[in-house]
């Protein structure tokens, strides 16, 4: 016995387990089994303890963001987590439900369609989007909360976890849904996402140094629009407006970047970043919740970029939300991205100097 040492944990330097991968079930070990995790362990990890849920997000550090089925999230370390016994091969298979499928129709409001679904939803249930910006898409559900959109879901073809209403969601029985034809554009509005679908060709007024980023067929974020002059958050001047009138229909609406976008490579830990208006956030994958809106038009500090490539961006206040990096401004004091820390403009006083 004097041959053992207690430690802590496993060594700091142990390689984050490669088993895990979004959507996959994860177990909670006991309390005694989390002690010492990196990520600390709260209140809320104590009351998961024993439970099973859906691993959401794979941090830069390998560490896991866990759903569970109240909608709260937490980080664990990857080697605390443990494959629940029903996986043969840790991919536990996906939850089913155990009652007939309904949908919307079936319910005289949405209200009770709302009901309906928490009722029979668990962590790992399969839907899909039959309306919405997710349309067509199927995923597998991690959770909800008291925030719009309430209902949390890891998506396929997104590849990403995305908010959205349960009007827009089904129990997934693999009946094919029908995709909408992208909507015909008359007009650019601020905060929106369209594709030019007319090739590579400049149309005939377009002269303007650095319009052609938007002939590129790929999604792109209105900043400004009266209808048919309109600029662009990714645009080499976004501060620049062009006239669409002539060739509008060229334009479709989309609802956002393609899931392959790569993350903007300016964002890093400790820069600042200018959160836009509400209208600009619409869409984001990380969805917006009622404290995301209270810190529009704020100037908040990245505190880490995740594996997705979003960023969890920390305030004043010590609220932290995530972010699409695409939807982040750059904060105008900044020359070149990286803003100095802000500084108090009191005196430092110390407990010596009060009564």
């Amino acid at each position: 016995m004097d041959k053992f040492v207690q430690v802590s944990g496993p060594d700091s330097a142990a390689k984050p387990n490669p088993k895990w991968s979004n959507g996959m079930k994860a177990l909670i070990p006991s309390f005694e089994a989390l002690r010492g995790q990196s990520a600390g362990i709260s209140d809320g990890m104590r009351q998961h303890c024993g439970e099973v849920g859906v691993v959401a997000e794979i941090g830069s550090s390998g560490r896991c963001r866990v759903s569970f089925s109240d909608g709260s999230q937490f980080w664990y370390d990857p080697d605390r987590l443990l494959v629940p016994e029903e996986s043969e091969k840790g991919t536990a298979p996906m939850a089913k439900a155990s009652v007939s499928r309904k949908t919307l129709k079936d319910f005289p409001s949405e209200k009770e369609y709302e009901a309906y679904l928490k009722a029979v939803l668990k962590t790992g249930t399969k839907l899909v989007a039959v309306s919405g910006d997710r349309k067509g898409d199927r995923g597998t559900y991690l959770g909800t909360n008291s925030f719009q959109p309430p209902c949390h879901v890891q998506w396929e073809k997104l590849g990403k976890a995305y908010w959205v209403h349960w009007r827009d969601v089904e129990l997934d029985d693999g009946t094919p849904v029908q995709e909408d034809a992208p909507k015909p554009v008359t007009k650019l509005e601020s905060g929106q996402w369209y594709r030019w679908t007319g090739g590579p060709e400049r149309p005939g007024n377009w002269n303007n140094e650095g319009m052609d980023f938007v002939l590129d067929g790929k999604p792109h974020q209105v900043k400004e629009s009266s209808g048919k002059n309109a600029s662009f958050f990714d645009s080499p001047k976004p501060d620049s407006k062009w006239y669409f009138g002539h060739v509008m229909d060229k334009f479709v609406q989309v609802s956002g970047p393609d899931s392959a976008a790569k993350p903007n490579p300016k964002w890093s830990n400790g820069m600042k970043a200018l959160i836009p208006s509400f209208e600009a956030l619409r869409g984001q994958s990380a969805g917006i919740s009622d404290g995301m809106r209270q810190h529009c038009g704020e100037v908040g500090v990245v505190a880490e970029i995740g594996s997705s490539g979003r960023c969890r961006v920390s305030f004043s206040d010590g609220s932290q939300f995530w972010y699409d990096p695409d939807r982040l401004l750059v904060p105008e004091e900044s020359e070149k991205g990286t803003a100095p820390m802000a500084k108090a403009s009191v005196s430092r006083k110390t407990l010596k100097d009060f009564p």
